[in-house]
C-alpha cells in the first residue's frame, strides 16, 4: 500500500464510506491521487515510473514538464514545488507571502491560483470520467499553505462540466495516511 492509497482509504472511511466512486487529491510538495470504487480501494500499479493519467492535465505539447517525465501533470500546476518557484520568481518568499499577494489581487499571484485551481478541476474531471467518482476530498499541504485555494477550486469547478462532484477539505490532514493503513489493516477492501 503506498501513502497515497493508505491516505485515501482512511479520507474514505472518514467521508463515511460513500456508496458511489471516491477520490483522495493529495496538493503537496508533489502531487498524489487515490480511488475507491464500490468499495474498493483501486491500487497503484506498481511498475508505474508517472502519475496516473487521470492527472494529466494539460495536453498541449508544450505543457510544463513534470519531474515525472509526463506533460502537464497537476503537479506542474498545483504542486508546492512549482507554485513555490513561480512564486519566488515573482519576490515571494514564501507561500504565507503568495497567499498575501493573491489576497491583494497581484495580479501574477492570481493568475498563479487560477491555473492551480483550473488544474484540479481538470483532475476532478477526469476522475469522474474515468472513475465515475462523485465525492472528492482535497488534502495536502499546500491547501493548508494556500487556504484560499480551495475556495477558487469550487467556484472553477461550479462552472465547469463536472458540477455535480461534491468536494470537501479533507479533516485528517497529515494524520490521513496513519489512519488510513490502520483501517485498511482493520478491515481491508481492495
Amino acid at each position: 500500500m503506498t501513502d497515497a492509497e493508505a491516505a485515501t482509504w482512511g479520507e474514505y472511511v472518514d467521508f463515511g464510506s460513500p456508496a458511489t466512486s471516491f477520490a483522495h487529491l493529495r496538493l503537496g510538495t508533489g502531487v498524489a491521487c487515490g480511488v475507491v470504487v464500490d468499495g474498493r480501494l483501486i491500487p497503484t500499479d506498481p511498475q508505474r515510473r508517472t502519475h496516473w493519467p487521470v492527472l494529466v492535465v494539460d495536453e498541449r505539447a508544450d505543457a510544463p514538464l513534470c519531474p515525472c517525465g509526463l506533460r502537464g501533470c497537476l503537479e506542474g500546476f498545483a504542486g508546492g514545488d512549482s507554485i513555490m518557484r513561480q512564486a519566488r520568481d515573482m519576490g515571494f518568499r514564501d507561500l504565507s507571502e503568495f497567499e498575501h499577494g493573491v489576497h491583494s489581487n497581484y495580479e501574477a499571484a492570481v493568475r498563479i491560483m487560477d491555473q492551480a485551481a483550473i488544474g484540479v478541476c481538470r483532475a476532478i474531471g477526469n476522475l469522474a470520467v474515468k472513475f465515475a467518482v462523485t465525492n472528492v476530498v482535497l488534502g495536502g499541504g499546500i491547501l493548508a499553505a494556500l487556504p484560499s485555494l480551495f475556495l477558487r477550486v469550487q467556484q472553477a469547478l461550479a462552472k465547469s462540466a463536472s458540477p455535480g462532484v461534491c468536494i470537501r477539505m479533507s479533516r485528517l490532514g497529515d494524520d490521513a495516511g496513519i489512519i488510513g493503513a490502520a483501517r485498511f489493516a482493520l478491515h481491508p477492501r481492495h
